[in-house]
């Protein structure tokens, strides 16, 4: 069951809390929480949150929901809060035990921009948002409702031979490539595919990454590749990529991820293979935390577009209300978008949040000013210049159509060939390492991704070489980047205009695209004011 915002204060209505009674809920709470905690410390319990936890969520949400009854800005007539969010009912697992299915009630919010214009409702000086996934700009701008006055769009700082991309809209029979959910099971689209990356894993040296659109979509080219076997003894699809590259698949579970990079390492540093190659999923922890430098990741393959399930009910809302408040500004009518702001409908959204994936995983392969790697992407979709206009810059700037597959191959190949000698300059910036490690993660703990990334890729744009930060090896690896990020082409000019109007009194927004290899696990970059 979906029903708009205002449907929950009805409800919550019936059970007697409203925003007159919301106050004296609040001190009952915290008098029951009081209560709950001195029994912990009469029984002799060390620790009170497990007892008041129940209590304080309840407590958060309560007033997390009925903020949202204020008006969106201090403007005459502006419409309250909750029109950006939808109440949903429906079965989820349970935080008990038993973790069984339970009715559970979701009040989402499908506007990101009323938080962020709350924010600039404080009259912060200004934002600056950093990533190398905020492409397409537009659209990233359209979701968060305020205009942006300046906005950045690097290149790399890599030149131009030391990255290779192409398109590759049939494999080596001429079969088309196209991983939709109408084609990606079918048997011939498989068998294409599978070739094509044992082709692939030849002529790639070291490290080769291989993303799906989806774990079911991996599955089930890997099963199918294990299983079919080859005429005249050539063995299965499986078994001829293995001859090139010894294989590591990315888990689903959490627990086992840290397990599958040591693995990866091993294979790679094995004398005995000819490199390894990592099968995973975009949206994954491969594609989105892990700094693939160097022989670690040569090549990435981009299988598919990651499309949500559109079924699903978050998409499936979201669409809905990006729709609605598109169709109420293009009337004329009053909604939650900020002046200046262009409405963004939920098919734009939907493919937009697709190639942010997209790019995320393709920027896996270059990782600082002295690596070099290929970007082969195997889906005859991106061969259309809409699709196109939606990648990073840097990679839309040296992207090649190869109508066929065997000048793929004759590219690709002069392209490792000319870099057998390529030259790393040395790094003379004091007080740093000079080896730098395949493994060095970015926003990763563990093996689980970290939402800091963004913070961190900002941090990089605004220090300065040799500044004296240390840290861990993952800061250095930030660090190494650091001469990446800061003396690219704009940001003098950008500096000349003030970062977002200083000295006036009017909030700016500043967006800026970094050329440092990396970005973050969010896509959503780093704010600051």
């Amino acid at each position: 069951m979906t029903r708009p915002g205002s449907f929950l204060f009805e409800f919550l209505g019936q059970l007697g809390i409203t925003a007159h009674s919301l106050s004296a809920l609040n001190a009952a709470i915290d008098a029951a929480a009081d209560i709950l905690a001195a029994a912990d410390v009469e029984a002799g319990r060390t620790s009170t949150k497990t007892s008041t936890m129940a209590l304080q969520h309840l407590q958060s949400c309560l007033n997390l929901a009925f903020s949202t009854l204020e008006p969106l800005t201090n403007k005459q007539g502006a419409p309250p809060a909750h029109k950006g969010f939808r109440v949903h009912v429906h079965l989820q697992r349970s935080w008990g035990a038993d973790k069984l299915p339970a009715p559970t009630l979701s009040y989402w919010c499908f506007i990101p921009g009323l938080a962020f214009r709350r924010l600039a409702a404080l009259r912060l000086r200004s934002f600056i948002l950093t990533s190398g996934t905020l492409s397409p700009m537009d659209s990233f701008a359209a979701e968060l409702q305020i205009p942006f006055q300046v906005k950045l769009e690097n290149p790399h700082v890599i030149a131009a031979n030391q990255v290779w991309v192409g398109v590759l809209p049939t494999g080596p029979s001429g079969v088309a490539l196209n991983s939709t959910y109408a084609s990606r099971d079918s048997t011939a689209y498989k068998d294409e595919l599978g070739n094509a990356l044992v082709n692939v894993a030849r002529l790639v040296p070291d490290g080769l990454l291989v993303f799906f659109a989806s774990y079911a979509a991996m599955d089930s080219a890997i099963n199918h590749w294990k299983q079919n076997g080859g005429a005249g003894g050539v063995g299965s699809t499986w078994e001829r990529i293995v001859r090139h590259k010894a294989p590591v698949v990315e888990p689903r579970e959490s627990s086992a991820f840290g397990a599958a990079i040591e693995e990866f390492r091993a294979k790679l540093d094995d004398p005995a293979t000819q490199g390894a190659v990592f099968f995973a999923v975009c949206r994954g922890k491969v594609s989105e935390g892990l700094d693939f430098s160097d022989r670690a990741g040569r090549a990435v393959v981009i299988t598919g577009i990651p499309y949500a399930v559109k079924n699903d009910p978050k998409v499936r809302l979201k669409r809905d209300v990006l729709d609605e408040e598109a169709r109420a500004i293009c009337s004329g009518i009053s909604g939650l978008a900020g002046e200046g702001v262009a409405p963004l409908t939920g098919e734009a959204w939907y493919t937009n949040t697709a190639m942010r994936a997209v790019n995320q995983a393709m920027g896996r392969v270059i990782r600082h000013r002295w690596d070099y790697g290929a970007i082969l992407l195997a889906d005859d979709r991106f061969r259309t210049p809409a699709t196109q206009r939606n990648m990073s810059r840097w990679v839309r700037e040296h992207v090649v159509v190869y109508e066929h597959f065997g000048k793929a191959s004759a590219s690709l190949t002069k392209f490792f060939k000319d870099k057998a000698n390529f030259q790393v300059l040395p790094r003379t910036l004091p007080g740093r390492s000079t080896n730098f490690s395949a493994f060095e993660t970015v926003g990763v703990t563990n093996g689980h991704s970290s939402s800091s990334s963004g913070a961190a890729a900002a941090a990089a744009v605004a220090a300065a070489p040799g500044s004296g930060f240390g840290g861990s090896a993952a800061g250095q690896s930030l660090l190494d980047s650091v001469p990446a990020a800061i003396d690219v082409s704009g940001i003098g000019a950008l500096a000349a205009t003030g970062l977002g109007g200083i000295g006036s009194r009017k909030p700016t927004a500043t967006a800026i695209l970094p050329t440092a290899a990396g970005g973050n696990g969010s896509g959503s970059g780093g704010a600051g004011g």
